[in-house]
């Protein structure tokens, strides 16, 4: 145990990689296009999934710190109340405008 303990001290003093690392260096230089695409790919994939778990969190315990009332407040402007087929619905007026080229 003692000597590969040495061992890898030494590799990491000499600035030597171990482990993926190495493998992941190896296949950087053999194919450095691909190996930038697919570290892109997981980079996006690793920042996708921390901002899902930050919008559960908040989703899940804002309700609780700002209050019931302010988490039920439909903030839209302005809101135009329908009732379509016996259900009751709250459309923005302003998602009509967008696309008709009326200002």
């Amino acid at each position: 145990m003692l000597t590969l303990r040495v061992s890898k001290n030494l590799i990491k003093q000499r600035g030597g990689k171990t482990g993926w690392a190495k493998v992941w260096g190896n296949f950087e230089k053999k194919h450095p296009k691909l190996a930038k695409w697919l570290y892109q790919i997981f980079y996006f994939f690793v920042f996708s999934m921390g901002v899902t778990i930050i919008q559960y969190l908040f989703f899940t315990f804002m309700p609780g710190i700002l209050g019931e009332g302010l988490a039920g407040t439909e903030f839209m402007w302005p809101q135009v109340h329908m009732d379509i087929f016996g259900v009751e619905f709250t459309w923005s007026g302003l998602a009509s405008l967008k696309g008709s080229g009326r200002r």
